[in-house]
């Protein structure tokens, strides 16, 4: 009969497995809360900040826009449409009326919806459409979220988001303003 060393640990098989069943759930935990912790700085950092679209800031930013009282002015945009490639709209307005229009250079029928009055008129049918009030209308997107940002100097818009499921959102954001000329009441 062989003897075993009096150093030899004579624990048993079950004993020995509590040590190693015990290793890996402390390292699953600590993964769990090391990936817990990326996505919540990830998502920290990358929140939109953009505020929600109430109709209330919507006529706030229409009134400032009508009292700088501007009619002459040049605006670049993106408008990005789901899966679309984002295009660059650039628009010269000249005495309230739309005098160019290009989309990504190429010109276009001048198309008076991406002028000021026209970003206000279309964040107002959103707000409409997605206020739900009588029968919703033919396209229009359900669940969506709206958001914008407002120029503080004069008013317009400076970013709408239409954030809906369903290939259905949107988001237009003024890269460029520059007025022509501008009137202070």
């Amino acid at each position: 009969m062989i003897e075993e060393p009096e150093s030899f640990s004579k624990t048993t098989f079950e004993e020995r497995q509590v040590g190693r069943i015990q290793s890996p759930v402390v390292l699953a935990l600590l993964g769990l809360l090391a990936g817990g912790g990326l996505f919540f700085v990830g998502y920290m950092a990358l929140r939109d900040r953009t505020p929600p679209l109430a109709a209330a800031a919507l006529e706030a930013g229409r009134r400032q826009w009508e009292k700088a009282a501007i009619a002459s002015y040049d605006l670049t945009l993106t408008v990005a449409i789901d899966r679309e490639a984002p295009k660059d709209y650039q628009l010269s307005v000249r005495g309230g009326k739309v005098a160019s229009f290009q989309i990504n250079g190429v010109a276009h029928a001048e198309n008076p919806s991406y002028s000021v009055p026209g970003l206000f008129d279309i964040l107002e049918r959103e707000i409409e459409m997605a206020g739900g009030k009588g029968a919703r209308a033919a396209g229009a997107p359900q669940n969506a979220v709206l958001r914008a940002e407002f120029d503080p100097r004069y008013g317009y818009p400076k970013v709408f988001k239409r954030l809906a499921p369903g290939q259905q959102s949107c988001f237009i954001e003024v890269k460029r303003f520059a007025a022509a000329e501008a009137k202070e009441r």
